[in-house]
């Protein structure tokens, strides 16, 4: 009795992220962003399209070549989509402590009044 092949295994399901969005509105090719990041274009497609993971060591590179302000905005923010609240979170992030603590302040008495 021949062997039946088994059926290939689909790769795990992975949460999308905006490595493309943001490698695109840095208006980089593949080539030229897998060069900056020390892989090749091949292994960047397959990330983007979430078929091979991507670890801690690539987001914070990612992070530094696209101009991202932290590597946790190349999975939660959309460049290529104008969010107002993305950018104010972006904003709040890169300011000094003592601005972050008086635009807190400001947020909470809004919402106390609202």
């Amino acid at each position: 009795m021949p062997k039946r092949k088994r059926p290939a295994k689909s790769p795990p399901s992975r949460k999308p992220t905006f490595l493309r969005q943001w490698r695109v509105y840095r208006k980089l090719s593949q080539t030229d962003a897998g060069e900056r990041l020390g892989i090749n274009q091949s292994t960047l497609s397959k990330i983007e399209n979430g078929r091979l993971p991507y670890n801690q060591d690539l987001l914070e590179s990612a992070a530094l070549a696209y101009g991202a302000h932290d590597p946790a905005d190349l999975l939660q923010i959309n460049p290529l989509q104008v969010d107002t609240l993305a950018v104010l979170i972006a904003q709040f992030r890169a300011a000094p402590p003592d601005v972050q603590h008086r635009a807190t302040a400001v947020v909470e008495a809004l919402l106390k009044a609202s």
